[in-house]
C-alpha cells in the first residue's frame, strides 16, 4: 500500500496545555480509515490539523511531519486554498 498522508510525532498545544502527545498515523491510498475513541481525546483537534485550521486559533502550537505526498502541509509556502481542497472537512 502507498502512504498518501502521514503524520509523525504530531503535539498539539494551547497556550500551555498540550492536547496532543506525539501522535503518529499514517492514511493509504484508496482506503477508508476511522479514528475512534471517548469524547475529548483529540481527534477532531488532530483532524483539524490536517488542514490548517488550528492555524485560526490564537496560542495555539503545532509541532511534528505533516506529509501529503511529497508535500510539508506546514510549510510557509503552502497554499491554503489548494490544500483545503485536497483534505476537505465533514464533522457531524
Amino acid at each position: 500500500m502507498t502512504s498518501i498522508l502521514k503524520t509523525e510525532n504530531v503535539h498539539l498545544y494551547y497556550g500551555d496545555k498540550e492536547a496532543l502527545h506525539g501522535f503518529d498515523m499514517e492514511f493509504e491510498e484508496n482506503q477508508i480509515t476511522a479514528l475512534i475513541g471517548p469524547s475529548g481525546c483529540g481527534k477532531s483537534t488532530y483532524l483539524r490539523c490536517l488542514n490548517r485550521m488550528n492555524d485560526l486559533r490564537n496560542n495555539t502550537t503545532v509541532t511534528g511531519s505533516f506529509r501529503l505526498g511529497d508535500q510539508d502541509i506546514y510549510a510557509p509556502t503552502t497554499d491554503m486554498t489548494e490544500l483545503r481542497k485536497e483534505i476537505g472537512m465533514v464533522f457531524q
